[in-house]
């Protein structure tokens, strides 16, 4: 995780414009990790000045997005991948 805060970091420090965005994926959703630790990562990308963080899971039902979404308190927004789950409207 401290590797991927320092590409952050870096790609922050490199901003030449308001234009260009940083959004930060989190991958402990898909490797297993849980919510909590999914949380941890995205609450440190966003410390580290992620515009919006991409969550996702390979479960085949929203439930574990809608609870990471409903848990999440930073003001960066939430992106998802539409696809996985087109029963959200």
């Amino acid at each position: 995780m401290a590797e991927f805060v320092g590409k952050i970091l870096a790609a922050k420090n490199a901003q030449a414009s308001e234009d260009f965005m940083v959004i930060a994926r989190v991958e402990a959703l898909i490797a297993g990790w849980g919510q909590e630790e999914a949380l941890r990562r995205a609450h440190a990308y966003a410390e580290a000045g992620a515009d919006a963080i991409l969550i996702h899971s390979k479960s085949s039902t929203p439930d574990e997005i809608v609870n990471f979404a409903k848990a999440w308190d930073f003001s960066a927004p939430l992106v998802i991948v539409p696809t996985a789950y087109p029963m959200i409207a």
